[in-house]
This record gives C-alpha cells, structure tokens and sequence, in this order.
C-alpha cells in the first residue's frame, strides 16, 4: 500500500495563528474564557479547548466577566461594540485574510461600487464582510443567483476566502454578462486554493481518496466534493473512528488530505491506523 500526501496539509496559517493565541492566553491569562463561535471549525480541536476552560455560549447576554476571543472567521461590529460596553477583554484571532476582504468590501462601496459577496450565506465570514458594508452588498451562491439582481452601479466581486474557485469563475462570469467592466477582487485563500487544485491531480493516480476534517468545515467539504468529482472512493472522514476499513485494506495507492482547520494529530492518527490495515493484509504489500 502507498500513500500520497498533498503538499499542503493540515492547519492553514490563519488557523495555526488562531489556535497559537487562544493557546497562548490560556497559558498567560485568567479567564474564564468565552467563545460566541467556534474557534475553527474543528469539533476535536474545540474540545481540547473546552477541556482547557473555554466556553462556547450562544450570546453575550451569557456573559458577565472576562475574555471574549473572537473566532478566525471574524465577527459582527456590533459584537465588538456590545461587547466594550460590557466590559469584556477581547482577544481577536480573525484571519488577516478575513480581516482584509471585510476592508476590501468597505473601501470599494466608498467608491461607489455595488459589492457582490461569493459565499454561503450564512457562514460567519460572510456575515461579517457583510456587516461591513452595512448590509448594501449583495450575497451570491451560485452563478443562478444573479437572475433576479438589477445592476446599477459599477461591480465588486469579493469571495468567502475559502470558496472554490470553480464557483467563483461561474459566478464571475455571470455578473460580466450584467457588467462587462466587473472587477474581481481575489479574496481566496491560497492554501485553500492550492489544495483544491492539488487534490483534482491526487484524485486521478489514487485508488482512493481520504479527506480528513470536519463536516461543518466549509473548505473540507468543498475539498471532498472536488475529489469525489475525479474519484467515486473519496471519504471525507473526521478521525479514525470514521474509517472503512474494507473500502480501504486492499487499496493499492491511497490519497490524503485535509481541511485547513485540521491538526496534524488527527491525519497522524489516520495514517497509523491505515498502516494496521496493510499489516493485517500482508498479501497485498
């Protein structure tokens, strides 16, 4: 049995970054520590974190004292508002990735421009890049969602830093049939980018694919949907617990990658456990 690693694996810089400060102010810090969001979307990583003393609660009305961190994905302005009136530290890990497409989005609507969002409506990043525009820009899921928009201004096209770039293409195209003189502002994630390209290669020389992350992470998903495109025995998988393991024993040459929001202990834990399958098939190596 071989396997073959995308280049690109694990956790993405802004994750790393998010995870090494909320890390850091455990260490350093009194809490208690509180969480509106998900850290990264993660449910193994958010339980490390839990067990460490920080709390997830749905509204700041639940908080009374203490450190809001506010997740990778970003936040409303009016959370940080609410939350200084409280009196609460806050201690930002917002991907600078994040943070710049939310300043993109305001800059341009300064302009004049009318700003198309790319990205799944209710996804924390993109409410927050909407919350930056005071809610005037307009949130496209699909190149379809265009059919019923007028446009009459000049156009931004910002994306969700970690949609897939075939989507943003569709989508793109279909606003220049409204705008010829449309401007694309690539808010892409390259790490996100460059696994979703990586992955399309992978999945055509692998008998099978695993993905490993978690299914409410966006970017993991949109990884398992490219690689089951090129590959029918691709797996999205959370850890060893989600392991076939008679769709994978007698797999000659197995892929894998991951989610950004994925540690590298739980790909480890994968790859091991995978390894138990080839001993236990001895014939096959």
């Amino acid at each position: 049995m071989e396997i073959i690693f995308s280049k690109d694996i694990g956790f993405c810089f802004g994750v790393k970054r998010a995870v090494k400060i909320v890390e850091d102010l455990i260490k350093e810090s009194e809490g208690p520590f509180w969480l509106l969001e998900p850290i990264v979307h993660n449910e193994k990583v958010m339980g490390k974190f839990k067990k460490a003393g920080v709390r997830l609660v749905t509204s700041l009305e639940e908080i009374d004292k203490g450190v809001l961190i506010i997740s990778a994905h970003g936040e409303k302005t009016e959370v940080y508002r609410r939350a200084k009136e409280k009196g609460l530290k806050i201690v930002d890990t917002t991907c600078p990735l994040v943070t710049g497409a939310q300043n993109l989005a305001k800059k341009f609507q300064s302009l004049g421009y009318q700003i198309f969002i790319a990205g799944d409506k209710n996804h924390k990043e993109v409410t927050g890049i909407l919350e930056a525009t005071d809610k005037k820009a307009i949130v496209i899921s699909k190149a379809k969602d265009f059919s019923k928009v007028k446009i009459e201004k000049p156009t931004v096209l910002i994306s969700q830093t970690t949609q897939s770039l075939r989507n943003i293409k569709e989508i793109f195209k279909e606003l220049k049939k409204k705008d010829k003189k449309a401007k694309f502002l690539n808010t892409l994630c390259p790490t996100c980018q460059n696994r979703q390209k990586e992955i399309k290669e992978l999945a055509k020389k692998a008998d099978l694919v695993l993905v490993v992350g978690s299914k409410s992470s966006a970017n993991t998903k949109r990884l398992f949907e490219i690689a089951r495109n090129k590959n029918k025995n691709s797996f999205l998988v959370e850890g060893v617990n989600d392991l076939n393991k008679s769709a994978i024993a007698e797999r000659k040459r197995i892929a894998i990658t991951s989610g950004t929001s994925t540690p590298d202990w739980i790909i480890d834990e994968v790859v091991e456990k995978i390894k138990t399958y080839e001993k236990d098939n001895p014939e096959k190596n």
